[in-house]
This record gives C-alpha cells, sequence and structure tokens, in this order.
C-alpha cells in the first residue's frame, strides 16, 4: 500500500474513484450527499478549507483516503476518512504520522472521529489510537434509515 497525496481535481482520476466509491457504498455518506452535485459541491468546500487530501493506493489503484477537516487552532479537528480496499498496518502508521503533524501545527487539543459503522471503520479508529467517546441514537440517515452515530477521540495533553 502507497501513501501520496490524493489529486483533488475534479476532473481527476482520484475524483472519479472516490465519488463512485462513496456514492455506492452504504453508509458512505449520509442521504442529504448522495448525489453527485451535492457530494461534488461539498468535496469542493472540503478541499479549500481542510488539511492535506492523503489518499492508500495499491499499485495506481485508490482504496482509500482521508484528511482532517473542521480544524478550530489551539482546540480541535476531526478526522475524516473512507476505505474501500484493506488497510494495513503501514496506513494505520501514516494517518498517525499525519494527524501528529497537525497537532503540533494547530496546537490541536484533541482531534474527533464519527461513523455510523463501529465496527469495521470503529475497530480501524481504534488501532489509530481513537477512543470511543459516546453514541448519538437515530443521529445518521442513510439508506433511507436511522441509525447510532459513534463518536471517537484523541486528547493530547498538556495544551
Amino acid at each position: 500500500m502507497k501513501i501520496k497525496r490524493l489529486d483533488t481535481s475534479l476532473i481527476g482520476g482520484d475524483f472519479r474513484e472516490l465519488s463512485f466509491q462513496l456514492l455506492h457504498k452504504p453508509n458512505y455518506l449520509p442521504d442529504c450527499l448522495r448525489d453527485i452535485k451535492a457530494m461534488s459541491e461539498q468535496f469542493v468546500y472540503m478541499t479549500n478549507a481542510s488539511g492535506q487530501f492523503m489518499g492508500a493506493y495499491d499499485e495506481d489503484k485508490l482504496g482509500g483516503f482521508w484528511f482532517l477537516g473542521d480544524i478550530v487552532p489551539g482546540h480541535e479537528a476531526t478526522f475524516f476518512g473512507w476505505f474501500w480496499d484493506r488497510w494495513t498496518l503501514g496506513t494505520v502508521k501514516s494517518i498517525r504520522a499525519y494527524i501528529k503533524r497537525y497537532v503540533g501545527e494547530y496546537e490541536l487539543a484533541r482531534v474527533t472521529a464519527r461513523t455510523p459503522d463501529d465496527k469495521v471503520y470503529g475497530r480501524m479508529l481504534e488501532q489509530i489510537g481513537f477512543k470511543l467517546e459516546g453514541r448519538f441514537k437515530s443521529a445518521w440517515k442513510g439508506g433511507g434509515n436511522l441509525s447510532t452515530l459513534y463518536c471517537y477521540r484523541i486528547l493530547f495533553g498538556g495544551r
């Protein structure tokens, strides 16, 4: 698995792959973003207001991507990540290093993450170092159904 900066151009191959995966995998996006126009607009907003987008590649095929968004310097940021291919220990280590760099750069006290999938994605978050912080019942609308949204966090001391 190779880690490199994601090509965030809307006409690039990375966007084609990630938009296909996000729109076709269950629970990857809330229902309000499950059309290409709404998802593209949100993607453009996030690429302009977030940290570097990083991708995990198997050969040259994108298998997932992540970034930190909603950054409030001196306080917190939110980790966003989607993986449709397997992740490796190398991917987990790269994500840890990525988070650590932004924690230092923005003097963050915490990084949060949310997911409607506490089994697979929650397990990956725990491997990165996140801890389950709480649950919001009926907070995620995906596939026309409401489900629990699991909230995770990493705290950084001394800040």
